[in-house]
């Protein structure tokens, strides 16, 4: 099972900052993403996981729709390219606070599908400014994604704030997220 972790404890660490627009930086452990569009990218080996965990503790200070991509390709941001996957787990939407996830795939010779992320628990909406802790899980075809208001409540699995849950329909013929 592999397993990798992050910190932003240097600067850049493996990371391609500035991939569009500029003023990224890495400072006292965060990635800064001052400016829309900025994109920063590391690529991480995951290999083909029917099952995976995901945590990220993520604090949003304004802007637009902070979202980190899983993909089977690096072609960019949105749709994947054919015979490929993307997952985009969004942080928060349109300044509504709202958590939302859209699994993308693309089978060659066929047409993009798309499992987006429905709002199943919680009503309690994010904050900008505020640090919250998030996971997402995929375990075979269910996909959820949930944010906490600390580490614990995360680890424990209590306190659940909001959580978005959808059904991964993604034919055989598409590349997996390695």
């Amino acid at each position: 099972v592999p397993t990798f972790s992050d910190d932003f404890s240097s600067s850049p660490n493996g990371w391609t900052l500035n991939h569009s627009g500029s003023g990224q930086s890495i400072s006292s452990g965060a990635l800064i993403s001052s400016v829309s569009p900025s994109n920063g990218y590391k690529a991480f080996a995951i290999g083909d996981p029917t099952e995976f965990v995901l945590d990220l503790d993520w604090e949003f200070n304004g802007g637009d729709t902070p979202v980190v991509i899983l993909s089977s390709d690096t072609s960019g941001y949105g749709d994947p390219s054919e015979g490929n996957r993307r997952l985009l787990i969004i942080g928060s939407a349109n300044s509504d606070g709202n958590l939302r996830f859209s699994n993308r795939y693309y089978k060659t010779g066929a047409s993009l599908g798309e499992d987006n992320g429905s709002l199943v628990a919680g009503g309690t909406s994010g904050s900008t400014g505020v640090k919250y802790f998030w996971r997402f899980v995929k375990s075979g075809t269910s996909l959820s994604f949930k944010r906490y208001l600390t580490a614990s409540d995360r680890t424990s699995g209590a306190n659940l704030q909001q959580e978005t849950t959808a059904t991964d329909n993604a034919p055989s013929g598409v590349a997996n997220y390695s």
